[in-house]
């Protein structure tokens, strides 16, 4: 194997160097002129591993949750003036977006989530026949559902692949709108001889005294 050319300042063939060797040197190379860079390089390299790790953590997390037993369940608004149209949801790290009144299957985990989820109010209770009036802590379910039914794989998997095209086709509509919105904005300029400027933004014209 023809040997490469000899680093000057090392004296190394870096040609027959494996890939690991050369970066190695590479930085001993650049924190004899350059600590900081390397400094901020072995930063950038720690928080890319370590967010590979939590990917990859994330990842076999999503897997756990898609073999488990999935439920039908469907989460019903508080009231005609409940605004809020989903439920986020998470679950050791994976996402879950579940639309209210609708349903949809959720695996075991996210039954869990939903279960512990729980706020506590303070009731006034007036007990007459004793003439004892207390205040009585009750505990509610933040979201309360009702669960309608076990889903099988096969449901389970084409609710996602109906879930997906929706999202593909709202990407698509909001892709469009922006091209749109950018055609117009090019047709407007270019209809104009000079760029309109706000008149508290033009420079004012000296009148001569």
């Amino acid at each position: 194997m023809p040997k490469g050319i000899p680093n000057q300042k090392s004296g190394i063939d870096v040609g027959m160097l494996k890939p690991e060797e050369k970066r190695a040197l590479a930085l001993k190379l650049l924190g004899e002129t350059d600590t900081d860079a390397v400094e901020a390089i072995r930063l950038a390299e720690q928080e890319r591993d370590t967010q590979t790790k939590l990917d990859m953590a994330q990842q076999d997390e999503e897997k756990k949750q898609r073999s488990e037993k999935h439920y039908w369940i469907e989460i019903p608004r508080r009231s005609p003036e409940d605004t809020e149209p989903d439920v986020f949801v998470g679950a050791a790290g994976v996402s879950y977006i579940i639309q209210k009144d609708v349903p949809v299957p959720v695996p075991q985990s996210v039954l869990n989530v939903l279960d512990n989820a729980v706020i506590y109010s303070h009731v006034p209770i007036v007990d007459e026949a004793r003439g004892v009036k207390y205040v009585k802590k009750v505990k509610y379910k933040r979201y309360p559902y009702s669960r309608l039914s076990d889903a099988t794989p096969e449901e389970v998997a084409q609710f996602r692949a109906k879930a997906e095209e929706i999202r593909k086709a709202n990407d698509d509509i909001s892709i469009g709108q922006e091209m749109a919105k950018v055609q117009l904005i090019q047709e407007s300029m270019a209809g104009q001889e000079e760029p309109f400027i706000p008149a508290y933004l033009r420079e004012q014209e000296e009148s001569p005294v």
